[in-house]
């Protein structure tokens, strides 16, 4: 039986042993089940996942290079070795926005999506002023065995969707479980509408969080962030006052579509988290998370291990160990 923790049980507003929930606990152990660890770093690492990736012809953002401290260099070979060839790069090529993000971290951190060169920095889309040694310590820090950034196009945001958020950063978040015959399904999905002054959509910034119909792609009710209980929902977004329940998501199935092209040529790799931008061209594929939580998606759809629920599948499809 579960056994779930004093913040599990807030979070679900359930008991310690209610059979529909999935601890943490068990999850993580559930999880190794589901993925090879020697193909992780085709997901893990942003470099390889953008080679990779775009080479098969998936819909991902243009990458213009990797800056490093030794080893940076643009597609073109100009070197990209700190923040002012960045800057020196944007110029000659005429870009105004770029995104810089950490080449293996995670949950929003060292991500600075850049609006447009500022004397010596640039300005992001949370306002804030970064200059060229906030940057370069950045690209010092080792994380998950890697340092450096990835330089790629900052992208917009459908219309539609921005009405929602007001254009703050946001995406679609695609669970896809590639089965034992090759053939992938997406099991759940949901939506982060990210708030004014933030710099990602990542929960510490509190955006809404709210499940989508896989049928349809409209917006269900959500909740704020990470901390907050099953029982507490909004249905309109909290810097906007629009409302967003009831609300299609454009271009819904060619962006079902699109993570399961990506689901289909990752051999080995079963359950993993799509994050999908939808843009005015279309989705377009940010990045895959093995590490995904299965709390917050508790939180929004219900429990892993009620009957026909994402964890029952988990189980007739590669045998995972689950509790009861």
């Amino acid at each position: 039986m579960p056994n779930l923790s004093d913040t599990e049980q807030q979070w679900y507003a359930t008991g310690p042993d209610d059979p529909a929930y999935l601890s943490e606990a068990d999850y993580l152990t559930a999880r190794k089940s589901l993925y090879d660890y020697e193909w992780r770093a085709i997901l893990h690492n942003k470099w390889i996942f953008a080679n990779f990736y775009g080479r098969l012809g998936l819909t991902i953002p243009r990458h213009f290079g990797f800056v490093h401290p030794v080893s940076g260099r643009s597609l073109e070979g100009d070197p990209l070795r700190e923040a002012r060839d960045v800057a020196a790069y944007m110029d000659r090529c005429g870009m105004e926005g770029v995104a810089l993000k950490h080449v293996t971290g995670g949950q929003g951190h060292h991500v600075y999506l850049l609006e447009r060169r500022t004397g010596d920095g640039f300005l992001g889309v949370d306002g804030s002023f970064y200059g060229f040694a906030d940057l370069d310590s950045s690209l010092r820090v080792e994380l998950g065995g890697g340092s450096g950034m990835v330089l790629q196009e900052l992208l917009s945001t459908h219309p539609d969707v921005t009405k929602l958020c007001d254009g703050a950063p946001n995406k679609v978040r695609l669970i896809t479980l590639l089965r034992r015959d090759g053939d992938p399904i997406v099991q759940m999905a949901a939506a982060r509408l990210g708030r004014r002054g933030a710099m990602t959509d990542n929960l510490q910034f509190e955006p809404v969080a709210a499940a989508v119909d896989l049928a349809t792609g409209t917006l269900q009710e959500g909740r704020l962030g990470h901390a907050t209980p099953r029982s507490e929902t909004i249905t309109t977004h909290p810097d906007t006052g629009v409302t967003f329940t009831g609300v299609g998501l454009p271009d819904w199935e060619e962006t079902v579509e699109l993570a399961l092209a990506a689901a289909r040529w990752s051999p080995n790799l079963c359950s993993v988290a799509w994050d999908i931008r939808l843009t005015q061209d279309g989705p377009v594929v940010i990045e895959g998370n093995l590490g995904w939580s299965a709390r917050p998606l508790q939180v929004s759809h219900g429990g892993f291990l009620r009957p026909g629920g994402p964890a029952q599948v988990w189980r007739e499809e590669w045998g995972v160990p689950l509790p009861g």
